[in-house]
């Protein structure tokens, strides 16, 4: 039997859902941003208390993984449906977004699991080459599963990161500000994201970058106009649960069919 092969067509906008990656130092309100995905969301978190800036609403449902071993962890990665991830969601089809906080903590897992396995003179103080270059196939595989889980079920994706100190010169100049990653793996985590953002509060505001800057790197967007800059200021207030947020700036993307819109303005 013959089979019938892909056709060209003209290409029209049908990005029926997101995958975003936000990234940021701790206490900048990354997992209020996530909070603001499109209901309802399946929580998943390895980070102890992360739920805390989110205990106020109603439209979450709550994994808490943050006493899994890396052994539970791998092990669970390595099943079709880790910790039962998918199965819950297609019994709860009011769930619209998964929601992992963070992999921060997921790639320390995969790093403990790496070095027992690494052999040589690897350990969790000093990897090595061997033990890195495992966690980073770990991570891999576990980024894909998670993104399968996502296209599987149809529901948004929004995956917490951290940032890690900024690579310095001879002279003590910062070079490079990336994820809490390695930064070839921060890089091909991120290429899988059509949106990845920087988050910073800088005291006064919370800003969300969209496109790289300085020495802050990797960002890029999809749904926001990087003409005017490469930032907005977000204003959310996460006791009131007001504001605009992820749900409603993907609405306003697919509303325009897909092309660009303008960065939020107060």
């Amino acid at each position: 039997m013959s089979q019938t092969l892909p056709q060209f067509h003209k290409p029209t906008f049908d990005r029926s859902k997101m995958y975003v990656l936000v990234w940021g130092g701790s206490g900048c309100g990354k997992t209020t941003l996530a909070s603001t995905a499109p209901d309802g969301k399946a929580y998943i978190q390895f980070d102890a208390q992360g739920h805390t800036s989110i205990a106020n609403r109603d439209d979450i449902a709550l994994l808490d993984l943050s006493g899994c071993t890396f052994r539970t962890a791998m092990m669970e990665f390595n099943k079709a449906d880790p910790f039962g991830m998918k199965a819950f969601i297609l019994a709860n089809p009011y769930i619209e977004t998964i929601v992992i906080d963070s992999i921060t903590t997921l790639a320390f897992l995969a790093l403990q699991h790496a070095v027992t396995i690494a052999g040589g003179k690897s350990s969790i103080d000093v990897p090595g080459q061997n033990g890195y270059g495992v966690r980073n196939n770990v991570m891999r595989r576990v980024v894909q599963s998670i993104m399968q889980i996502a296209s599987e079920t149809n529901k948004h994706l929004v995956i917490i990161t951290h940032d890690k100190e900024g690579e310095q010169d001879d002279n003590g100049r910062i070079l490079e500000i990336t994820m809490s990653l390695s930064s070839a793996l921060a890089n091909d985590v991120a290429l899988r994201f059509n949106e990845v953002w920087f988050m910073k509060d800088t005291g006064t505001e919370r800003r969300i970058y969209v496109r790289a800057f300085g020495v802050f790197k990797p960002m890029k967007t999809r749904m926001f106009m990087t003409d005017q800059g490469s930032h907005f200021v977000w204003h959310y207030n996460a006791d009131t649960l007001t504001g605009d947020g992820i749900a409603s700036w993907f609405n306003q993307w697919k509303e325009n069919e897909g092309k660009k819109i303008p960065m939020p303005k107060k």
